[in-house]
């Protein structure tokens, strides 16, 4: 079955959608600059690890992070990444569940925006960790 939205109804959909991101994925101490992130890119070798809990709980293991990698990265272990894989954005599996689940696959193009206009980098896939 398909169903007709107005823009009106398109729009307020995206505003929840945004509100979801900046509550569960603002990095802890809010963003940086792109120039900061570009920078952390650089001396990464392309993989950036943006806390989004407390500084003092982070640990790689935990689900409070946002990773990302361009798709040359040195890092990767089974670099290079498939063709089509990267750049990539992995969010916490809880995150990536609950958007799936309420706004299916909508998200996330959304996504793609916001984080790019938060850190400059672009993202092609996002997944979970």
């Amino acid at each position: 079955m398909r169903y007709i939205i107005t823009e009106q109804q398109n729009d307020r959909i995206a505003g929840y959608i945004l509100k979801f991101l900046d509550d569960n994925l603002t990095p802890y101490g809010g963003w940086k600059s792109i120039e900061e992130y570009e920078q952390e890119l650089d001396e990464n070798s392309g993989e950036l690890f943006i806390p989004i809990k407390d500084v003092d709980e982070w640990d790689l293991n935990r689900s409070n992070h946002i990773y990302y990698s361009v798709c040359d990265n040195p890092n990767y272990v089974e670099n290079p990444f498939p063709e089509g894989a990267c750049p990539v954005a992995m969010i916490p599996p809880s995150v990536l569940d609950a958007l799936n689940g309420f706004f299916g696959d909508v998200w996330k193009g959304i996504f793609k925006e916001w984080f790019e206009e938060k850190t400059g980098a672009e993202v092609f896939v996002i997944n979970s960790y």
